[in-house]
């Protein structure tokens, strides 16, 4: 498991040149300036009275490049304040850093990865049925909190346009599934997940698509504020 200060990480993006350890592996890159992708997307919030409030949405930054002196490599990163996700395309394979979840640090939360060959993953044979790389795009939230909490969840494409809101009311204990939001993804796909509580505490989450995986969204309450939160995890889906 690892972390990274995204500030850091978009500092030396920025420049276009940079360093970068994967999966146990050294990388020089080439990046093109970054994208700012959601730029002068708006979202809406409760406010106090019961007014509603317009605000400009986080900026989701989007990265690529080629690692140096391959020039048929190709490098994809996709970025908030709190989060990086993307891949390393190289030498027949693909190098993929993922959230896996938060952890509390000094009462700040802070993202948490796994990084990996793809080449290293082990194959999961089933014999019941032959899974396709093409998997519908799908959510589970669960409300862990010993309180009801009402959830916001909207879902971005690559390029930073809404795809799909939607709003759930969830008791303690309780569990959802989204509907299908696209019926066919490609691995390598990536999407932003936003999660939002009622009283506005908002997550993000980039996921790139894999077969049989999708996204669960926790809603808890473990942190030293007494404060909900959210965790996301990607999971395995072998339904």
């Amino acid at each position: 498991m690892i972390t990274i200060d995204t500030e850091e990480f978009k500092h030396h993006a920025d420049t276009g040149r940079m360093e970068f350890h994967l999966a146990s592996t050294g990388f020089i890159l080439e990046m093109e300036s970054g994208i700012w992708v959601n730029e002068g997307v708006k979202e809406l919030f409760d406010g106090e009275n019961g007014t509603t409030i317009e605000r400009d949405m986080a900026p989701i930054y989007q990265y690529n490049g080629r690692i140096e002196n391959k020039p048929a490599s190709k490098v994809r990163f996709t970025m908030d304040n709190q989060t990086v996700l993307g891949s390393i395309d190289a030498n027949n394979d693909r190098y993929i850093i993922e959230q896996v979840g938060w952890v509390m640090d000094n009462e700040t939360q802070k993202t948490v990865y796994v990084a990996y060959k793809k080449s290293d993953l082990k194959s999961i044979i089933r014999s019941d049925t032959i899974r396709q790389k093409s998997e519908p795009l799908f959510f589970t939230v669960s409300n862990l909190d010993e309180y009801p909490h009402q959830i916001v969840v909207e879902v971005f494409d690559s390029s930073g346009v809404s795809i799909f809101i939607d709003e759930y009311a969830l008791d303690s204990g309780q569990y959802t599934r989204s509907p299908s939001i696209i019926d066919e993804t490609n691995d390598g796909d990536t999407y932003v997940y936003k999660a939002t509580l009622e009283n506005n505490i908002t997550g993000t989450y980039n996921f790139t698509v894999d077969a049989d995986s999708a996204v669960d969204i926790d809603i808890v309450n473990d942190s030293d504020s007494g404060e909900a939160y959210f965790n996301f995890q990607y999971f395995a889906n072998f339904e």
